[in-house]
């Protein structure tokens, strides 16, 4: 059989049944017209001739652009983009699988549409996802690259873009059940937590933000869980983009060994994906408009090339094949935000940012003048005008380095002015472009100076040891201590180094070298051990050198006395030998220094102070800061070995610590005092107002300081072996006011005279004054004693007021007249107590109003009725004083008189008071006539009073 194409390509078909037949064809999208010819037996039959197109032939490609979304219900939409027109691809599968090495997939299949929700997936899983494609022949396409997906928190939407000052909302659904959306915890860019009162919770698994961004850029917001003080994220993002240019302040530098490469570095946001972008220009930076505007948008993107490493979480980019005088414009742009996101351009020339390299060459002299010259070379290149920095150190003291920097320097060189002639320093110099920007080169490498000697060392230090015992190992470590003038001393013989040679006792030798240090240890045996320490430079050795023997046999003794006298800033110190011994060589004294803290410098060799005195010297003064309670150690040095040591604790003689206690002590007795005399004058003010009880009539005679009891206080006249101190309440007096004459006090009774009658006469003055019109009088209430009551007694009295207020005396008449004041008077009353004692009562009234006058009993506390009283005198233009009524002999009799002439004469028109036949008023000789049987003897009346004042109405 043969096959025939419209080409007349023919091809031979091989088979029986069924035949195959291969044809090559030019080009993927031919049609071709087919004949078959068959031939059997020498018979040839033709088939009709038939259009067959390869493009539906072949295979459809697989979809790509495989993506999911996910709603705010939590389902998740899984999508592609098919590479067949709708019209051909009519089926889909998809295929996917949780990533595990024994994979078993889930097919789902797809009539008709690019999409299909995945239910069913659990969050934390890593699935992989893969998509094929049918066509109308039933060609299935291959499977599609794999998509890997994990569902932990999704974001709705994924991507924002906005401009700056809009609102941005963002959703995240959490897949994980055991998250709850009322603690989800919103960060910005993974740093900033975003504040609660931004946040919306749409149901248990979905939480909303909503933020206003400012700044055009790019941000991540992500939604966290808390985690005790700290949040739990997951490593997925939502992304916004806002559209404009931000500051990525980007640096550029050259290098002076790579003139034509520049290194540029930036910052920018968290996960930004950035591409660095560059434009040469052919002229210089200063006449390229830095406000491109709308340039930009016409910025032809054939001369724009991008950093070599592109896009990614990049912020560092080389640049190379640059050129030094020509202006560069370079920016960045956010990867994903369609060109619309960019950064500031900056406009670099690199001339201008060159690096240079340091300065080489260093040489450097320590000079007997105290002078550190110092001389460097300047780099080849860049070939302009250069400035310099210099800083140098001493080697001394290497823990605690502190540059001192020279700057401004011009020159490639420099002399330094220095405070000690005999130290080695270590120099560094770098260098900068003189005028314009650019950047500092490197510090050169270190270089030691050298000391300028003119001829070796004179002496050795002077030197003490301290001894520290090691039973381990059956040694003693020794660490000596050097002092100057190691360093200091003659400018042109400076020390570099020092020797230190040792000698065993069976005569062997060595040496070592050490630096100038502070201090040098070595193990020393139970031999005998000499030491000797030289100073040494460059032009040869001390001759005249310090040496110490150190034995472990007994020391002999050589001082008699050892004492220390301390203050706060200096000790004295003297000390005596025994007759008939040697004299020592010199005498070393040590002690601990106490204003070292302990624990900074724990080392006993840093604590430890030491000074030599000469052999002749007796005594010495220490002036530094003492603390009284060092304890001092005296060393004899002889030739051939140490005597016995001698130590002693200084005493603290400064009599600074006795003055403070007497100061303290005359202070405390200046306290005492004004303690004493403030007590007796509160005492005043609170007791001044208080009356004097020897002022009174009941306490004429009596001793305070013998009275042991109330009883005692107020004693029965019969004899009786108590009574209450203050008697029940009864009813004293009645007082009628009919007219008002003038009272005058007691000098002039002649003229006025206040009458009391007796109780007899109650019934007929009550008849007489109720024929007067509008009569006010008072009657005190009586109070029965009971059980309960028996230590108390109830006080009535009277006071006689004027007012032209009535009905306010009236008020307080109702108010006042059935109370009782309890206890005594001195608690509430003070001010009262004290006002005119021994003033009389005197009544002035207005008789042609008898309204004006008003009598009533003071109840409760008299405080309250003083008060009361103040503010009716007030308010009817009264000025009222207080008065005390006191009835003694002298008073009685007078009042007697009294009575009587008020008998006489009653038909006049006068105030009567008529006292009850009541003991409580009665004296010793009252005129009431009394039943012989049943005499009764009372306390003296001691009654407080008003007196007022009246002004009488116009």
């Amino acid at each position: 059989m043969d096959l025939l194409s419209n080409k007349n390509h023919p091809a031979q078909c091989a088979g029986e049944d069924t035949a195959t037949c291969s044809i090559s064809l030019h080009g993927n999208d031919a049609t071709v017209s087919l004949t078959l010819s068959i031939s059997v037996n020498g018979t040839t039959a033709l088939s009709p001739k038939m259009q067959i197109s390869t493009y539906h032939l072949r295979r459809p490609d697989p979809p790509v652009n495989l993506h999911y979304n996910v709603t705010t219900e939590g389902k998740v939409i899984f999508r592609w983009s098919g590479t067949q027109p709708d019209s051909d691809a009519i089926n889909y599968e998809i295929r996917y699988s949780s990533n595990s090495s024994l994979q078993k997939w889930e097919v789902v299949k797809v009539r008709g549409c690019s999409w299909v929700p995945l239910n069913e997936l659990s969050s934390g899983i890593r699935y992989i996802v893969q998509v094929r494609c049918q066509n109308y022949l039933n060609y299935w396409s291959e499977w599609s690259q794999p998509f890997y997906f994990t569902l932990d928190v999704s974001y709705i939407p994924a991507e924002v873009f906005t401009t700056p000052g809009s609102e941005v909302t963002v959703y995240a659904v959490f897949h994980n059940r055991s998250w709850s959306a009322s603690k989800a915890v919103w960060m910005l860019n993974g740093q900033k937590k975003i504040p609660e009162s931004q946040y919306r919770v749409i149901n248990d698994q979905v939480s909303a933000v909503t933020m206003k961004v400012d700044e055009p850029g790019f941000d991540t917001l992500m939604c966290c869980q808390p985690w005790g003080e700290r949040f739990k994220c997951i490593i997925a993002y939502a992304k916004i983009y806002t559209e404009g240019r931000f500051n990525a302040d980007i640096t550029c530098q050259s290098k002076n060994s790579e003139v034509d490469t520049m290194s540029c570095t930036w910052n920018k946001s968290v996960w930004a994906q950035v591409r660095l972008l560059y434009r040469q220009y052919t002229s210089i930076c200063e006449t390229i408009p830095k406000a491109q505007g709308s340039e930009e948008a016409e910025e032809n993107m054939s001369l724009v090339k991008e950093c070599p490493s592109g896009a990614g979480d990049h912020r560092k980019c080389t640049l190379s094949n640059l050129s030094l005088f020509v202006c560069y414009k370079i920016w960045l742009e956010v990867e994903g935000g369609r060109g619309k996101v960019k950064s500031l351009p900056v406009y670099v020339l690199p001339i201008d940012y060159v690096k240079p390299s340091p300065p080489s060459v260093l040489e450097a002299i320590t000079l007997p003048n105290k002078t550190l010259s110092v001389k460097w070379r300047r780099p080849h290149l860049p070939v302009y005008d250069m400035q310099y920095e210099l800083r140098f150190v001493a080697l001394r003291g290497m823990a605690n380095v502190q540059w001192e920097v020279i700057s401004s320097l011009l020159e490639p060189q420099a002399e330094i002015p220095l405070e000690d002639s005999c130290v080695q320093f270590k120099v560094e110099v770098r260098c900068k472009r003189l005028n314009g920007s650019g950047y500092w080169s490197d510090w050169s490498g270190s270089h030691t100076s050298i000391v300028y000697n003119r001829k070796a060392p004179v002496m050795g230090p002077d030197f003490w040891r301290v001894l520290q015992e090691d039973p381990v190992r059956s040694v003693t470590n020794v660490t000596l201590i050097f002092k100057q003038p190691v360093l200091a001393g003659d400018p042109y013989s400076c020390v570099e180094d020092l020797v230190i040679e040792h000698q065993a006792s069976g005569g062997a030798v060595w040496s070592k070298e050490t630096t100038l240090a502070q201090f040098h240890s070595f193990q020393w045996r139970k031999e005998a051990h000499t030491v000797t320490v030289m100073s040494r430079n460059a032009l040869g050795i001390s001759r005249r050198n310090s040496n110490m023997t150190l034995l472990h046999q007994p020391k002999r003794r050589c001082v008699h006395s050892f004492n220390a006298v301390a203050n706060a800033s200096c000790v004295h110190l003297s000390w005596s030998l025994l007759p008939d011994q040697p004299v020592p060589q010199s005498f070393v004294i040590e002690w601990l220094d106490l204003n070292k803290d302990p624990k900074q410098d724990g080392s006993l060799t840093e604590r430890l102070q030491w000074v030599r005195v000469q052999s002749a010297s007796r005594d010495l003064s220490l002036c530094r800061r003492f603390y009284g309670s060092e304890k001092f150690t005296l060393y004899p040095v002889f030739v051939d070995g140490e005597g016995e040591p001698v130590r002693y604790t200084a005493t603290r003689g400064d009599p600074a610590a006795y003055i403070l206690l007497l100061i303290i002590a005359f202070l405390s007795v200046v306290l005492f005092v004004t303690l004493m005399m403030s007590q007796n004058q509160m005492r005043k003010l609170m007791w001044k107002d208080v009356p004097n009880p020897n002022n009174c009539s009941w306490a004429k005679g009596m001793d305070f300081r013998q009275i042991d009891t109330m009883e005692n206080l107020f004693p029965h006249s019969e004899g009786l072996t108590a009574c209450p101190l203050l008697l029940v309440s009864e009813s004293i007096c009645e007082v009628e006011i009919e007219k008002c004459p003038p009272l005058m006090l007691e000098h002039e009774k002649e003229n006025k005279e206040l009458i009391y009658n007796s109780g007899e006469q109650e019934t007929t003055d009550s008849a007489h004054l109720g024929d007067s019109s509008e009569p006010l009088s008072l009657e005190a209430s009586t109070a029965a004693a009971t059980p309960e009551t028996s230590g108390q007694s109830s006080v009535t009295y009277s006071t006689i007021l004027l007012s032209d207020q009535p009905a306010l005396l009236r008020k307080q008449q109702e108010s006042l007249s059935s109370s009782s004041d309890e206890g005594n008077f001195s608690a509430n009353n003070s001010d009262i107590s004290g006002s005119l004692p021994g003033g009389l009562w005197d009544v002035c009234l207005d008789s042609t109003n008898p309204r004006h006058s008003s009598s009533y009993n003071s109840v409760e506390e008299f405080s309250e009725t003083s008060d009361q009283d103040y503010e009716a005198s007030e308010s009817t233009g009264v000025a009222k004083d207080l008065y005390y009524l006191e009835m003694n002999e002298e008073e009685k009799q007078e009042g007697e008189e009294d009575i009587e002439e008020a008998q006489d004469g009653h038909d006049k028109n006068e105030i009567v008071m008529r006292v009850d036949a009541r003991p409580l008023l009665e004296g010793k000789n009252s005129i009431r006539a009394v039943d012989s049987n049943n005499v009764s003897h009372s306390i003296p009346l001691y009654l407080p009073q008003f007196r007022t004042e009246c002004i009488n109405p116009p």
